[in-house]
Formats: structure tokens, C-alpha cells, sequence
């Protein structure tokens, strides 16, 4: 599972950069799987963007900083 690492790595890195910019909220899928059907996620990990409580983005799977 090391990509999985790396990538949160990267995600973490990223978040500290614009924390001043977004909020993120990291959900356990498993431990809330009403929200994630609520949201459909069907595939771990997805980034979701919000604006105003609408998704305005959604990416499937795992990437690398600079696609984030």
C-alpha cells in the first residue's frame, strides 16, 4: 500500500498549503457508509469538491499532487 501512503502524503501536503483557501473533511467510507451511498461513492479514494453544498468536482481513485 505504499501508493496509498504516498498519495495521502500528498493530499496532506496539499491540504496544509491552502488551508487558508478550503476546508477538508476525511471520511471512513466503512464507518459511514450512509453518507458514502448518500454521496455514491463507489470507489476509495475519491476527492469531492463542494461550492455552496453542490459538488463541482469528483475524482475517482488515487493521483499524484500536482493532478490533485
Amino acid at each position: 500500500m505504499l501508493y496509498v501512503q504516498n498519495a495521502t502524503a500528498h493530499f496532506t501536503k496539499l491540504t496544509e498549503e491552502l488551508a487558508e483557501h478550503i476546508k477538508v473533511i476525511k471520511i471512513d467510507v466503512d464507518q459511514n457508509q450512509m453518507i458514502a451511498a448518500r454521496l455514491q461513492i463507489q470507489s476509495v479514494s475519491t476527492l469531492m469538491l463542494f461550492k455552496n453544498g453542490q459538488v463541482i468536482h469528483k475524482q475517482a481513485g488515487v493521483h499524484s499532487k500536482a493532478q490533485l
